[in-house]
């Protein structure tokens, strides 16, 4: 594993860019509720994760392995959620009937 740190400075710089995205995504919250304002708060907050766990968590100079585990949990993970979850709308949401 590298013994290298970034200098403080660059971690203050992300702090202020996570706090920029923070504002944003509070500001495109209380815009509107249409879906491009929620895919925009989405992305966003996956934009602000991708940025924690790269710097935060030392994700971007720790070794590869780490980096395709999480990758192959945060792939699991999406397959059950897009295959499970329309199933469970369908069934018990508002589009069938209990």
């Amino acid at each position: 594993m590298s013994s290298t740190h970034l200098p403080t400075s660059r971690y203050v710089a992300i702090w202020a860019v996570l706090v920029a995205a923070l504002l944003a995504s509070l500001a495109l919250g209380a815009a509107g509720h249409s879906r491009a304002f929620v895919v925009a708060v989405f992305a966003v907050a996956a934009a602000k994760a991708g940025l924690v766990v790269a710097y935060f968590m030392h994700l971007k100079d720790g070794p590869t392995m780490f980096t395709v585990l999480l990758a192959g949990a945060v792939s699991v993970v999406a397959v059950l959620y897009f295959g499970l979850v329309p199933d469970i709308v369908w069934v018990h949401g508002r589009m069938g009937s209990p």
